[in-house]
């Protein structure tokens, strides 16, 4: 998401208007030093300077002093002098891009010791030090953040910081946000659209400071995983991708935050994937039978579909017997003429994380029998048995089917309201 704060598009008009490797005289300040009203009534009148080194010097230094310079910049943009006007245009550019700039930022979480199951938010301040408002983000008006879904604003929040959050494992790695299927939602879909196209911005009035909440900043829609036990740091960091080096050097609009730790006394069991895994089948002898199990792989409850047909919206499920390169499919469901009207709300089933669930079970003699219905000669063939899951019914199923859904009262209610959001 670093294409939305359009910083890219600022470090090409950097680079268009300042000459790389130009002399510093001796009389010229450091580009991070404090700036006066006269040093910047200087800089102006330097942007159309015979000299190419001083134009270069002041058009560099007005954008390291940034919007206390605005005022200014602003009104020379509008000269008669077309070297100073154009300069003076580029620089104004520049400083609408620039994010954060003399500000404060401060992050806290509001628990100090978790476990991984637990929830916990994460509070990111912004403080404005300076004498022009900070340009941040995202949406600060209160207004507009109540328009939205809970949901779609915890995604929001979450792809707004995440751009400048840096956290780290206990064991030093780092951790990436992690975005769940977003489709599903179309508040979720318009809000990351609307950061895809630029986002939202907002402005800290000088003086004032606003914080962002970022709601179940480890279980929600949108997360950073938090599974193995120990201390977690994070750092909020943001860094102008100046393309000119004397502003990348000096540090130049880069606001680090101090770190915020975090505990987590209890790890997430081994079956939580650390990798964003799903789900995986296995299979079990118990006795005379064999049963499926659908393992929930994800850090959150997830939902299975145990109805089962060969067609949508019921699940697909599938014994497999493999042997060499062939392999042979018995369906779970043999029945292909069910109608929408057997789908069953109970046969969508919660699993917690980590944990498994059994779909299918079978008797070992019966399972050899359709096997063998389907053509596998046992006397000639050794092989292995498997177990294969497929389902497609979600809310985007849903939502093409939505004409013969709405309204249909043969339907069952089920399938016309909302499914689920973490369907597997």
């Amino acid at each position: 998401m670093k294409s939305r704060t359009g910083s890219a598009i600022g470090v090409v008009l950097i680079g268009s208007i300042i000459g790389l490797g130009s002399t510093v005289h001796g009389d010229e300040l450091p580009l991070n030093a404090p700036s006066t009203r006269a040093e910047i009534s200087r800089l102006i009148s330097q942007l159309s300077d015979p000299s190419y080194a001083k134009r270069t010097y002041a058009t560099r230094r007005l954008c390291a002093i940034g919007p206390a310079a605005y005022d200014a910049v602003k009104s020379t943009s509008a000269s008669d002098d077309p070297e100073a006007a154009l300069r003076a245009s580029r620089i104004l550019a520049i400083y609408d891009r620039l994010l954060f700039f003399n500000a404060e930022v401060t992050l806290s979480f509001s628990r100090s010791k978790i476990g991984w199951k637990d929830s916990v938010d994460l509070m990111v301040t912004i403080a404005s030090r300076g004498s022009h408002p900070v340009k941040v983000p995202f949406a600060i008006d209160p207004a507009d953040r109540a328009s939205r879904s809970a949901d779609a604003m915890q995604v929001a929040d979450m792809l707004d910081i995440g751009d400048w959050i840096h956290l780290q494992s206990p064991q030093g790695k780092s951790i990436d946000l992690r975005v769940d299927e977003i489709s599903l939602d179309p508040e979720v879909v318009r809000v990351v659209q609307e950061r895809l196209n630029g986002g939202p911005t907002g402005r800290v009035a000088p003086g004032q400071r606003f914080t962002l909440t970022a709601r179940d900043f480890n279980r929600g829609w949108a997360r950073y995983p938090l599974l193995e036990a120990g201390e977690y740091t994070v750092t909020f960091e943001y860094v102008p991708d100046w393309r000119d080096p004397k502003l990348a050097e000096a540090g130049i609009g880069r606001v680090v935050s101090p770190p915020a730790t975090l505990t987590v006394a209890e790890a997430a069991p081994a079956t939580v994937s650390r990798n964003g895994i799903e789900a995986d089948c296995r299979i079990a002898r118990e006795g005379d039978s064999v049963v499926a199990y659908i393992v929930n792989r994800t850090d959150h409850v997830a939902i299975v579909n145990k109805n089962f047909s060969n067609s949508l919206p019921f699940a697909n499920g599938d014994w497999v017997f493999e042997s060499g390169v062939t392999a042979t499919e018995v369906p779970v469901a043999p029945d292909s003429h069910k109608t929408w009207k057997a789908f069953r709300a109970e046969n969508l089933v919660e699993v917690p994380p980590g944990e498994s669930l059994a779909v299918a079970r079978i008797g070992l003699k019966t399972l050899r029998e359709r096997f063998a219905d389907a053509g596998v000669n046992f006397a000639d063939a050794s092989g292995s048995i498997h177990f294969q899951y497929n389902n497609a019914c979600d809310r985007l199923w849903q939502s093409r089917e939505r004409a013969s859904l709405s309204g249909n009262l043969n339907v069952p209610k089920v399938l016309r309201d909302p499914l689920p959001r973490r369907l597997l």
